[in-house]
């Protein structure tokens, strides 16, 4: 079996011998190898990686790195995350880094991005910005995915075109295969564009003659190849179907959007009826306390009437004794005055003229 992975088609994978420039680098590189992860998790590996800074300030960079920098996710509950997604504004320099294999100061790089007729990167904050993208001490940008090895203590760093490969083969093996997490193949085109082509399968040495070896050997091969198609197929099918997730990922996200601006303008609309109902709460209040005051106003103004009815009635009774008191004596005066001579000289005055006052009454 081990024979037979030796002489399948591999992908070719890079080793760049640096150290990461950055609090920024460290953190996107542990979040590559390993996601998501809690926020005490990425301090620790921090301050592994830079032990001479102090824990405070170590804590306060780490935090203010993953809110300010977009390439980090966060997933909640304390847990963050690596956007791994495509910048449309990078993708010509990430083909680029990927088809050379070579880690790249930003001045080469928009170099070759020109002279390829690629646009060129506005400036190294756009790379910083990108979770694709690493800095290295020397000012070269390489590829979140390359295995990078840091040099010992006192070792001269090799360029990365002199590094031997034997070398790093070595130190691929030490560093682990990472190439799982790289990025998903988007079929034969976009694999050979980007440098990720398989390679083609070949005998190994000692293993065949000028004729092409064995039978055997050759009927080996053969299935191989035949194996190699059918992982390059099912390659294409696991990007049509991831193809299918994103859209309905897309789709998803819009009906969200949707949702959320209904759900925005339900609780505006709830805060509005919130408001009314205080106002119309307030309007009633008042209206309440008026009509109790007006009720109030009402009462008193019976226990007046009441109070003016009643006198009237005591007075309506002093006047009915009162004219009472006056018929009687009427009839007292119209008997005192009922003999002929008082009569008779009633008469002679009236004849006279003469009209003492209360005379008409007393005649009658």
């Amino acid at each position: 079996m081990a024979g037979r992975e030796s002489r399948l088609g591999r992908i070719n994978r890079i080793a760049v011998v640096d150290k990461l420039d950055s609090l920024t680098d460290i953190l996107k590189r542990c979040l590559f190898e390993y996601s998501p992860q809690s926020l005490k998790e990425l301090i620790q590996e921090a301050q592994r990686r830079i032990p001479h800074q102090e824990m405070a300030r170590l804590t306060k960079n780490v935090v203010r790195c993953l809110n300010r920098n977009p390439s980090f996710r966060d997933e909640g509950k304390g847990l963050w995350s690596l956007r791994l997604e495509r910048v449309k504004e990078n993708d010509a320099a990430h083909r680029l880094l990927q088809r050379e294999g070579v880690a790249l100061r930003i001045q080469e790089l928009n170099e070759r991005l020109r002279e390829a007729g690629n646009e060129e990167v506005s400036g190294e904050s756009q790379l910083v910005k990108d979770g694709r993208f690493l800095r290295l001490k020397d000012g070269r940008w390489g590829l979140i995915h390359w295995d990078f090895i840091e040099p010992q203590e006192g070792e001269k760093q090799p360029p990365a075109e002199d590094l031997p490969q034997e070398t790093a083969k070595k130190e691929l093996g030490r560093s682990g295969d990472l190439w799982e997490k790289v990025f998903p193949l988007q079929g034969k085109e976009e694999a050979a564009a980007t440098g990720l082509e398989l390679l083609p399968v070949t005998p190994a040495e000692g293993e065949g003659g000028e004729d092409g070896g064995s039978p055997d050997l050759l009927q080996e091969l053969e299935a191989l190849r035949r194996e190699n198609q059918a992982l390059l197929e099912d390659l294409e099918k696991l990007h049509l179907h991831r193809e299918e997730l994103r859209q309905q990922i897309l789709q998803l996200e819009e009906q969200m959007l949707i949702l959320r601006s209904e759900r925005d303008n339900l609780k505006k609309r709830v805060s509005h009826l919130e408001s009314r109902l205080v106002q119309l709460q307030g309007t009633l209040n008042k209206t309440v306390t008026d009509a109790q005051a007006e009720q109030a106003r009402l009462k008193q103004m019976l226990k007046e009437q009441e109070y003016c009815l009643q006198t009237a009635l005591i007075a309506n009774e002093d006047l009915e004794l009162t004219v009472a008191e006056l018929q009687e004596e009427r009839r007292e005066l119209r008997k005192i005055l009922s003999f002929w001579p008082v009569r008779l000289a009633l008469r002679l005055s009236a004849l006279l003229g003469l009209k003492p006052a209360g005379s008409a009454s007393l005649y009658r």
